[in-house]
């Protein structure tokens, strides 16, 4: 009878290992996020808000399901200026807990920046509902009805304004963009606030972003030069400068004082001899056939220019390789390319610069091309590298990461076996019939890997994960 209760009682000794398991990371996870957001809690402190939104995403990470998290990465988001990005963030949290205030305090001080006034209203509404006497909520409450107060009355120096537009009367279409108004207006604040004339900028940060989004864009700075009453830039006539209309009244500029015209700069002296001359000319002519995609004719021209040259570069060998890999002459292209890698000694003889490291580095990387072509990215990958060692160029690390991509889909492919999915299937079923969910997992992982589009090993692993308490998995 013991035997009995002992053979009875180990699977779910089995079942408790696997769910004890599932705990420990699960709290391992939470523990990291709770750390992540200490951290994030220093910065934003330190106005680091960067710095403080970047760890709170990685708290996210950990635990996507604290609504704390994303309040205080929307926190960074508002102080950095990137209210949009604020708002999103404000509405997840609602969206996890929508009895917590601080939420609508986040997504109210978002809309109001945003100008989107009507939302703002009812987001703190709500968060007063919840928490009447909540200080934030009354304070953001107040900053949106001097907003809309704001919004509704002119904010510029219209004699100023004027004055620009005699000289550019494009200045008053720029007044119909009320976004480009928006966004000068809050300069316009931020700098009557740092003078003592006017609300102080709620922190220094968002006044930098808001003079760099002014510096951006032409059309905002010049709207505000013009409220500011500064001399406004001349701007030229016709399609591309959208100058003033036909027969807007301008005055007459100033004649400007004449200028030395600047001296123009010696061309460099062309230090090719006739032969490389020539070379360089049948090189031009293959370019222009192998583009016209005429492989055979560019062969010859390439030729041609290696022949002029007395074979003393490599440049002519590697753009002979391009039409090569093109003609899918892999294997004839690799041994061209490394016989010339072996005769450097005696390219170099002939011409110093002609078998520099980034003309062997563009034989090798012709030849990683090949294999790569070939489905032998081993092989590619070595060459890559030994490419990357003579010349580590972009186009070079760029051939590196496209060939490991290439490679992992390939094996993934090649794995795909329908038939062993099936029998991975019916072990799986034969572990599970028996109460061995484990192995019975292990054996579904396969039949999926093995055939990532049959359903029914998904379902069945599912199965398998709730024998097992993995609920998330």
């Amino acid at each position: 009878l013991k035997a009995i209760w002992v053979l009875r009682l180990s699977p779910r000794a089995g079942l408790r290992q696997q769910t004890t398991a599932s705990l420990q990371m699960a709290s391992e996870s939470l523990q990291k996020a709770a750390e992540f957001k200490a951290l994030g809690n220093e910065a934003f402190t330190a106005k680091r808000f960067q710095e403080g939104a970047e760890l709170f995403s990685k708290a996210i990470e950990h635990n996507p399901k604290d609504h704390v998290f994303w309040s205080n990465r929307s926190a960074c988001y508002a102080s950095l200026g990137k209210y949009e990005e604020a708002l999103k963030d404000a509405e997840e949290c609602v969206k996890l807990k929508p009895d917590w205030a601080k939420g609508y305090s986040r997504k109210g001080q978002a809309e109001t920046h945003l100008g989107k006034f009507d939302d703002a209203e009812a987001s703190y509404k709500k968060g007063l509902e919840l928490a009447p006497q909540d200080k934030a909520l009354s304070d953001g409450q107040a900053a949106l009805q001097q907003a809309k107060k704001a919004a509704s009355e002119p904010a510029f120096d219209m004699g100023n304004i004027m004055a620009a537009a005699q000289q550019d009367p494009s200045i008053l279409e720029l007044l119909q963009d009320k976004k480009l108004v928006s966004l000068v207006g809050q300069v316009q604040k931020m700098m009557a606030g740092a003078r003592g004339d006017g609300p102080a900028p709620q922190d220094q940060a968002q006044m930098q972003v808001m003079m760099q989004v002014l510096q951006s864009d032409p059309r905002a700075m010049r709207l505000f030069m013009a409220t500011q009453g500064m001399a406004m830039p001349e701007r030229p006539d016709g399609p591309d400068g959208a100058g003033s209309p036909a027969g807007a009244a301008r005055p007459e500029p100033a004649k400007p004082t004449p200028k030395a015209e600047p001296k123009k700069a010696p061309e460099p002296e062309d230090l090719r001899t006739d032969a490389q001359k020539k070379a360089d000319a049948h090189k031009e002519e293959g370019n222009k056939l192998y583009k016209a995609r005429n492989f055979d004719e560019a062969l010859k021209c390439y030729d041609a220019a290696i022949e002029a040259c007395d074979d003393s570069d490599m440049i002519y060998y590697s753009n002979k390789a391009a039409v090569m890999i093109e003609m899918k002459k892999f294997d004839e292209c690799i041994k061209m390319c490394m016989d010339v890698v072996e005769r450097k000694g005696e390219i170099m003889e002939k011409n110093r610069e002609g078998a520099s490291f980034e003309k062997i580095g563009k034989l090798f990387l012709r030849v990683g091309t090949c294999h790569e072509r070939k489905k032998d990215f081993d092989k590619a990958l070595e060459f890559y590298g030994k490419a990357k060692a003579e010349n580590n160029d972009k186009h070079v690390r760029n051939a590196i990461r496209d060939c490991e991509s290439a490679k992992a889909k390939h094996e993934k492919e090649a794995y795909i076996n329908p038939e062993k999915a099936e029998e991975e299937n019916e072990k799986a079923k034969g572990h599970f019939q028996k109460q061995e969910y484990v192995e019975a997992k292990k054996c579904y992982d396969e039949a999926v890997k093995r055939n990532p589009s049959e359903a029914k090993f998904w379902a069945n692993r599912a199965a398998a994960l709730m024998k097992l308490c993995a609920y998330p998995d």
